[in-house]
């Protein structure tokens, strides 16, 4: 009843203040077409704080883990862990060629696992390495020597 009322209230009261003339309008919020004194705005400032939203904190990690949330991902990561079960239980049983065993399945998806963080690694620094945009690595105190014309 009483939170209604409320609401009720702050919507007349801006329903209010869109209907009143400029003149009046300014008089009823303590300003004018000049703006709001030193005092005044001192005063404000000190009873209602700065004029600031204050900034939210994300969590870097937390954010990296969204991507992996949702309908899309989820039927990306479903395809991707289904057909390496699939090929794996090929490769162990010998479904359409000569069966491996799961000592040796397990060996080349450690393999696998272990050459595709490699591989990142080495993709990552071929990236730095032939950036278009930055100089290269290695090429970098020689291009500091060198004198910027303008």
């Amino acid at each position: 009843m009483v939170i209604t009322q409320t609401i009720k209230n702050k919507s007349e009261m801006k329903e209010d203040l869109k209907s009143l003339p400029m003149p009046e309008l300014q008089a009823k919020l303590g300003s004018s077409p000049d703006g709001l004194s030193q005092a005044e705005a001192q005063k404000r400032q000190t009873q209602y704080g700065p004029n600031e939203i204050a900034e939210k904190k994300n969590n870097p990690f937390l954010k990296f883990l969204t991507y992996f949330w949702g309908p899309i991902p989820w039927m990306i990561e479903v395809a991707v862990i289904s057909t390496q079960v699939i090929a794996a239980v090929f490769a162990v049983y010998g479904i359409l060629m000569a069966p491996i065993g799961w000592v040796w399945g397990l060996a080349v998806w450690g393999y696998a696992l272990a050459w595709f963080f490699v591989n990142d690694r080495v993709k990552l620094a071929a990236y730095r390495i032939f950036d278009p945009t930055e100089p290269a690595l290695l090429s970098k105190k020689r291009l500091d020597s060198v004198p910027q014309t303008a």
